[in-house]
């Protein structure tokens, strides 16, 4: 699984170059346009995905500690304090937290941009049209 911080790097990119629509390319862009949202969309529920794998993986790290280091029979509670201070989970816990940016940023992109790039093929359209008169 690829870092979350450098795929939202990539994305950004990549969505830029997606979203760059002017006169020269609006045919093509109109024409890719649902292929596009395909793809964030797909991407979207890849990455939630992934931050459901690391959720799973933080649940069973606490059931791994219950079950082998638990000789006095301690709560799910107290060993989940006692992970915290450990590396492993905490690196668990960082990789949820970037995951979980990485979700928030796809689903503002695909729901908010990509949403809104009929209006702005619409705008362009019109605009070229004003020009021509």
């Amino acid at each position: 699984m690829k870092d979350p911080m450098m795929q939202l790097e990539e994305y950004s990119k990549e969505i830029e170059m997606d979203t760059s629509i002017d006169v020269t390319n609006i045919m093509e862009k109109q024409l890719s346009c649902p292929n596009t949202k395909h793809k964030w969309l797909f991407r979207l529920v890849k990455a939630k995905k992934n931050l459901i794998d690391l959720v799973e993986a933080k649940d069973t790290y606490i059931q791994n500690k219950m079950l082998k280091d638990n000789p006095l029979n301690l709560s799910k509670s107290v060993i989940a304090n006692k992970a915290e201070t450990q590396m492993e989970y905490k690196a668990l816990q960082k990789s949820i937290k970037e995951q979980e940016l990485l979700v928030e940023y796809l689903d503002s992109s695909v729901n908010k941009i990509f949403s809104q790039m009929g209006f702005d093929f619409k705008n362009l359209v019109e605009l070229m049209k004003m020009e021509q008169l």
